[in-house]
């Protein structure tokens, strides 16, 4: 049997690494731009942000093979044809990875692959119960085709009910979990806000603190009003919604209950409209009738998703794209955003959540962004100067140290004169606390009292005057009568009835001045009173004077002392963030020592063991090989940190998915699909072409219309829909044929269903269906241009060697690997074919075909 040649640069220490690593931020595409407000395309600043974050070499670029193969199994989910591989690796054009780019974008395969993504990212391959999978799929595919903006989708997934058959599809979401509530709220928070917060269901989170049980319920929410409703007649099941049930919960370990409003992960509460008892439903809840309420938390839910808005929505997307791209999140796992996993960087994180949502949430234009950078385009292989620059970080090292120690001392200066400012300011409210409020309200009262007074007074005294002017009017009319009475008896003075009269006028003339002396005594004293109470007054408000004085003062004092705590937390968050931000640096050049050390010191002991491995006993040489294997430890370690920070390409494995369509394009099976589909449909479309020509005479031959006679309603003409063009009903047809076949390989290779699809883990089950298993054996027999019929025809060993690695590693052979493919055909002259089946079916199960590297 012919052995797949070693995948030597996967073989390497560093290679078997990542392996094992695996397995365990504008530039325009096709009228969708992200939109930048920087001159720089996105592609280069998310360059610049990675690569200034990285202490150490960088891993080199990726050759045109590897990117090809890379670039089309990200962007389309199949490995290319042996003929695109050589026009790839021929074109002498600077740009030809950007303009392969946008090819595979444009390509149709685009869709189907991004369907595929979506479809097991959202569903996560339950079995159909509630929507058949095959319109979902039709429903995510023409979304993607029409480049649907991502919150737009999203929001038509989270709004969807199944009531209208042509919106249907989307409602799979929730039908198919049976809208229970608590999963619903799981797989809501997770997909799309990256937050699994399935363990604060019944209290806070009991490991990861950002996770409270009211995150889980704002969340849950929106969602607990609605269940399933099955239209008895149509036999359909839909989602319903009621218009009342509040959330309440209790913590199971502290007993500490709350309440909640449907909250978005990282928002406010969402306020919701009132409505009188019974006029809450716009169709009322009755036996076999689906209500309809006023006002539905669930639709709610899409609305607030469909704005963008949420931090977290954006955030959660723009790291699945990026890992879909990189192999590993910014955050990484992807559902687990918390601070105690922070993004490996944060600011471009950030910046992307941005640009994201200024994009118009274009999934299409982010991918062509991220396939566009140097780190979407770095290597697998670490760097290969790794050793020299680790030495190089031995004598930086003391030197950053130092720096940290210093950086270290000024924190902590600053956090020990932050301290005393905050002490000092306590005691300064103590001391500089101004006026109690008892004194002040006692100084308001007496002002109040006074103006009381003052007022009271004032009313007195004009009362007091009023009567005295009336009274002096009264007494100079009766001065005026008495006069007049006196002259009147000086002429008839033996009238005695005058006189008498005149004597009275007279009296109460003299009684009146008495009256009004002593009204005008009465204002004299009502006016001294006034005085007072005038006086009080003053005495009252010049005491508030002095108590808004006094409290001036105190908030001046304070603010003084609140402004000298600002400024020490200021410094010691700028130290913080400083030692913060050294932090990364010297751990990479402790992590770069340590694995320089560790390469020296494993060659001495394996030095030693070689030249002297005789001479030491049983501890000392285990001694000496413990040493020897330390340099395996820093490696790993090292090999993590650059894949982490995204200075070495992360080496994936192929999706279930990517598998089947990869081995199918390999052997050619594809291929024939994709020709046996182009025949009958250029026949279907001749024939169609052909009714149309002759129905076209038909109707020349009627008699027309008269055109003032109007068309009745019912013979408006149906407008057909536009055909799907013509590539993307080949590829659409040729996958049909294929897709039994890649259901088995979903149904061994793909995860558990209902449960997050990324962890690779080989089986045993795995390895017997390409060892004994007849169906990638029988599409290796030759036949017409299959891999092996093609490889057949060809005579000369080392073109057969080339046919074998371009179609299926999508590179070229290296000369050892061409000489070992004609070794063995050389070995087997009466059994050509046979021998070209093993070749290909070793390649087909190396390590090599099994990743995108």
């Amino acid at each position: 049997m012919f052995h797949a040649p070693a995948f030597s640069r996967a073989l390497s220490p560093c290679r078997v690494l990542i392996v094992l690593v695996a397995a365990a931020f504008a530039v325009c595409y096709s009228g969708a731009r992200l939109k930048a407000e920087q001159a720089a395309p996105l592609h280069e600043r998310i360059d610049q942000m990675i690569e200034s974050a990285h202490i150490g070499p960088l891993a080199e670029r990726c050759d045109d093979a590897e990117f090809l193969r890379r670039a089309s199994l990200d962007l389309t989910g199949v490995i290319p044809t042996s003929d695109e591989v050589r026009a790839f690796l021929d074109d002498p054009a600077q740009d030809k990875r950007a303009k392969l780019v946008e090819r595979l974008l444009e390509s149709p395969r685009y869709a189907l692959h991004m369907t595929d993504t979506l479809d097991v990212m959202l569903m996560e391959r339950r079995p159909d119960k509630n929507v058949k999978g095959p319109e979902w799929r039709a429903w995510l595919h023409e979304s993607l085709t029409a480049n649907k903006p991502y919150n737009v989708l999203a929001a038509e997934i989270l709004g969807a009910d199944g009531v209208d058959p042509d919106k249907r599809a989307p409602a799979k979401f929730y039908l198919d979990r049976d809208a229970e509530s608590n999963l619903l709220t799981r797989d809501v928070g997770r997909m799309f806000f990256g937050r699994d917060m399935q363990c604060a269901q019944c209290h806070d989170h009991p490991v990861i603190d950002d996770y409270l049980q009211q995150d889980y319920y704002g969340v849950y929410a929106f969602l607990s009003r609605s269940y399933v409703f099955t239209d008895a007649k149509k036999k359909v099941s839909m989602l319903a919604e009621k218009a009342e049930g509040d959330v309440d919960f209790k913590s199971v370990f502290t007993g500490e209950a709350g309440k909640t409003l449907p909250t978005l992960p990282g928002g406010e509460p969402v306020a919701e409209p009132t409505f009188e008892k019974g006029q809450e439903y716009e169709v009322k809840p009755a036996k076999d009738v689906r209500p309809i309420p006023k006002y539905s938390r669930r639709e709610q839910l899409a609305r607030l998703v469909e704005a963008g808005e949420n931090e977290a929505f954006r955030r959660n997307i723009v790291n699945r794209l990026w890992a879909h791209m990189m192999g590993r999140g910014i955050v990484d796992p992807p559902d687990l955003h918390h601070s105690s996993n922070p993004p490996s960087h944060p600011a471009l994180l950030a910046m992307l959540a941005e640009e994201f949502a200024a994009g118009d949430y274009d999934m299409k234009a982010l991918l062509h962004e991220l396939a566009l950078t140097e780190t979407y385009q770095r290597a697998f292989e670490m760097p290969a100067d790794l050793e020299k620059q680790a030495s190089a970080a031995v004598a930086e090292l003391a030197k950053l140290q130092a720096e940290k120690q210093q950086l270290a001392r000024a924190y902590d200066a600053a956090n020990t004169a932050a301290g005393d400012a905050l002490s000092a300011m306590l005691k300064g409210k103590e001391a500089a606390a101004g006026p109690s409020e008892e004194d002040r309200k006692k100084a308001a009262d007496a002002v109040t009292a006074a103006k009381k007074a003052m007022t009271a007074a004032s009313a007195e005294i004009a009362q007091a005057e009023s009567q005295v002017a009336e009274q002096k009017q009264t007494a100079a009319l009766l001065a005026a009568a008495d006069s007049a009475a006196q002259k009147v008896v000086g002429r008839l003075s033996d009238d005695k009835s005058l006189a008498e009269a005149a004597a009275q006028f007279a009296k109460r003339a003299a009684e009146f001045k008495q009256q009004i002396a002593a009204a005008e005594k009465a204002v004299a004293d009502k006016q001294a009173a006034a005085k007072s109470a005038a006086a009080m007054l003053a005495a009252a408000e010049k005491a508030v004077a002095e108590l808004d004085s006094k409290t001036e003062t105190a908030e001046k004092q304070l603010a003084a002392l609140e402004q000298a705590v600002a400024k020490a937390e200021s410094r010691r968050d700028a130290a913080s963030a400083a030692l913060a931000e050294f932090e990364p640096k010297l751990n990479a050049t402790r992590m770069l020592a340590e694995f320089a050390a560790a390469a020296k010191s494993t060659a001495e002991a394996r030095a030693r063991l070689q030249s002297e491995g005789d001479k030491f006993d049983q501890a000392e040489r285990e001694k000496l090989e413990a040493e020897a294997s330390r340099f395996t430890v820093a490696e790993q370690a090292i090999t993590d940190h650059f894949a982490e920070r995204f200075a070495v390409a992360t080496l994936k494995p192929l999706t279930p998915e990517q598998l089947a369509w990869s081995i199918l394009q390999a052997t050619g099976q594809l291929d024939a699909q994709r020709t046996a589909a182009a025949a009958e449909i250029d026949k279907q479309d001749a024939a169609k072409k052909a009714k149309e020509q002759k129905d076209a005479k038909g109707d020349n031959a009627k008699d027309e219309k008269p055109k003032d006679e109007p068309v009745k309603k019912d013979e408006q003409p149906k407008v057909a829909p536009e055909p799907a063009p013509r590539e993307v009903r080949i590829e659409q047809a040729a996958r049909a044929k294929l897709q039994g076949s890649v259901n088995a390989f979903v149904g061994l290779f793909g995860g558990a269903p209902g449960t997050p699809q990324q962890d690779f883990v080989a089986t045993v089950d795995q390895a017997l269906f390409f060892s004994n298993g007849s169906q990638v054996r029988g599409w290796l027999r030759p036949s017409g241009e299959n891999l092996t019929g093609r490889s057949l025809k060809l005579a000369q060993p080392e073109l057969v060697a080339e046919e074998l690695y371009l179609s299926i590693f999508g590179r070229l052979p290296s000369k050892a690997e061409s000489v070992e493919v004609a070794a063995y055909l050389a070995s087997q002259p009466k059994a050509r074919d046979v021998a070209l089946q093993e070749i290909a079916w070793g390649l087909l199960t190396s390590a090599e075909f099994r990743f995108n590297h």
